[in-house]
């Protein structure tokens, strides 16, 4: 493992609806944006735990992503998702960041206009969708390193049936600035919509999406992800 190596451990979001509209958001933020939908709820460490230091289990506990926030320092632009997850707390071990908070992070970078202006759109939406959590899951963090992960498992069709025009990973890195802010503003609305309806997410699939919806998936990018 590289010598500048961090380790980290996550609860990925992983309802398969849910995450994938997180996912989605994140790579219009930052169309070179390279993990999946997370909770951080440990490290950094220098190396990988042995499987007999993660005693504690994160499966099953109760996570409710609720509305936008910020933080804006000298360097940093982040726009983040605020979770509720009371029994995380038990698990919590972030040296750097000791105070419980957990969240999900929507864009973090240097661009402090487009952060300003991705706040500004989400946080016109209260979600209150709740998911329970699977289990902790490392991301190995190195610096330089690219990796395509996160485009490449784009759910193509059917995030483009919700935003009504396709949407691929081509196609993001294209876009103008406005027209990435109008996406995330209609994945936030259905999101925030669907949190209306007594959904139980982590089963919740993008059939039965169609079903509630009448929507198919987009027709020349069906079968494509």
């Amino acid at each position: 493992m590289a010598m500048n190596a961090h380790i980290f451990y996550v609860v990925y979001v992983t309802p398969p609806v849910l995450g994938d509209c997180l996912d989605a958001i994140r790579l219009l933020s930052r169309p070179d944006e390279k993990r999946h939908s997370h909770v951080t709820v440990r490290g950094p460490y220098r190396r990988r735990l042995a499987r007999r230091e993660l005693t504690d289990r994160t499966s099953g506990m109760m996570i409710e992503i609720r509305s936008a926030d910020k933080f804006f320092g000298r360097q940093q632009s982040t726009v983040f998702l605020k979770c509720a997850a009371p029994e995380l707390v038990r698990v919590w071990r972030k040296p750097d960041f000791p105070k419980f908070n957990p969240h999900i992070t929507l864009y973090d970078g240097p661009l402090r206009q487009w952060a300003s202006a991705l706040f500004e759109v989400v946080r016109q939406y209260d979600f209150n969708v709740r998911f329970r959590a699977s289990e902790l899951r490392p991301i190995v963090s190195v610096g330089g390193q690219g990796s395509f992960a996160l485009g490449l498992s784009l759910n193509a069709a059917w995030l483009s049936a919700m935003v009504e025009e396709p949407v691929t990973v081509s196609t993001v890195s294209r876009m103008s600035t406005s027209h990435r802010l109008k996406l995330i503003d209609r994945i936030c609305k259905n999101l925030s919509g669907l949190a209306q309806k007594p959904i139980r997410w982590n089963s919740f699939s993008w059939t039965d999406w169609r079903d509630l919806t009448g929507r198919e998936p987009y027709g020349e990018l069906a079968g494509r992800r």
